[in-house]
């Protein structure tokens, strides 16, 4: 099923898929400190390159096997793609 190119990126990529496991991840987050989360622009940002990305597969990264919602909740991960998918160009 394709993606719509339009989608507001969310926490909620596994959800159609996977309700329970979706749940599962939605805690894992919740679970988190503080200090380690990113904030809601850096997650939004890596979650719309994620949606974009050949390597998506229901919710999960096909270089790593990581759930990409935990990864781009937490403030130091990277995108695993080289190059990283995740960095921003500077001005």
């Amino acid at each position: 099923m394709p993606m719509e190119e339009n989608r507001k990126p969310c926490r909620c990529l596994l959800q159609e898929a996977q309700p329970d496991l979706a749940r599962v991840v939605s805690d894992v987050i919740a679970s988190l400190p503080e200090d380690d989360l990113a904030d809601a622009e850096t997650r939004d940002f890596r979650l719309a390159r994620c949606l974009q990305c050949d390597d998506l597969l229901d919710g999960t990264c096909r270089l790593c096997g990581c759930y990409v919602e935990v990864r781009a909740a937490k403030k130091t991960m990277r995108c695993p793609a080289v190059p990283d998918r995740w960095q921003r160009l500077s001005p």
